[in-house]
């Protein structure tokens, strides 16, 4: 019974507001320069929270992980789709380690430490090292 009553009393409220016209409803030039830069600055707003959440959450990462110096790779080498052997130096003493999709396991501790990868010309270098390398041997053609 409530129900019909609201519904009534809805029917009525909105039979007597006075109709709009279609002149009345359109808007004018000057509404719809302003509403264009409400729009263009609440795009802006928006994409500055984001920038800012970013920033805080890169910073964040880097309190959590701790001293991250204290683990370095030294070599690294792919033996199947997801496997890999790494040599990890922690805090001085090197560790062979197997790393593939479900676990990783400690296979060896080296008693002799590897050289870096990156200081041996044959070894697993990363593409920084690659690149710099290359464009020293460019540099050195180029003035010769």
């Amino acid at each position: 019974m409530k129900r019909y009553i609201a519904a009534l009393w809805l029917l009525l409220a909105t039979k007597s507001l006075p109709a709009q016209t279609a002149a009345q409803s359109l808007p004018t030039a000057g509404s719809t320069s302003a509403n264009m830069v409400s729009l263009i600055l609440n795009l802006v707003l928006v994409l500055a929270i984001i920038a800012v959440s970013a920033w805080l959450l890169s910073r964040g990462r880097q309190h959590l992980g701790g001293d991250a110096g204290a683990l370095r790779v030294v070599a690294s080498k792919a033996i199947g789709h997801r496997e890999r052997l790494l040599v990890i130096d922690v805090g001085g003493q090197q560790v062979l380690v197997g790393v593939t999709g479900q676990s990783i396991s400690h296979l060896h501790t080296l008693a002799e430490p590897l050289a870096d990868a990156a200081a041996s010309p044959s070894g697993n270098t990363s593409f920084a090292n690659r690149l710099q390398r290359l464009l020293h041997l460019a540099q050195g053609k180029n003035s010769a």
